[in-house]
């Protein structure tokens, strides 16, 4: 049983779902992208948010704008990865401080912002790959990325 004073269990509570709610919207996130479209080459595993993202906008997408966000994409890829390992990471931790005997809240909460702003980073890497590719893309391109095909 862990050994919390009666003021902090709504504090580990709150943190505890916090926690749980970043793991879940995590693996529905991989969940809701799957499959990657036969054309992307990938392995297996949690890490692929990311590269199934751009799989799935580039699968949307005229040929030559396909190959504009994949070359964007492929730029940043090391980076991507590199911030998606430490995401994975930071999310680890915090799933230990949960199930540690005795958490300390504090210790706790600091895992977790750490982990939300690792899986900022990861965002902002992937943000960055379709600014860099829109201003190359097609009109029609850019209409069909958000989902707008021409309408005739």
């Amino acid at each position: 049983m862990i050994s919390v004073p009666w003021g902090r269990w709504r504090e580990v509570l709150l943190m505890a779902s916090l926690c749980l709610n970043v793991a879940l919207a995590t693996y529905v996130g991989v969940q809701w992208l799957a499959p990657i479209p036969s054309g992307a080459v990938v392995g297996a595993g949690p890490g692929l948010l990311p590269l199934r993202l751009i799989a799935r906008a580039a699968d949307r997408l005229p040929k030559a704008d396909a190959d504009l966000l994949w070359r964007a994409y492929r730029a940043k890829e090391n980076d991507v990865a590199g911030a998606q390992a430490d995401f994975l990471l930071a999310l680890g931790r915090s799933a230990r401080l949960i199930t540690a005997p005795d958490p300390d809240v504090a210790t706790l909460r600091a895992a977790v912002i750490d982990a939300r702003d690792k899986r900022r980073r990861v965002g902002e890497l992937v943000i960055d790959t379709f600014l860099e590719a829109l201003p190359q893309m097609s009109a029609q391109g850019r209409r069909d990325l958000v989902g707008l095909a021409a309408r005739r």
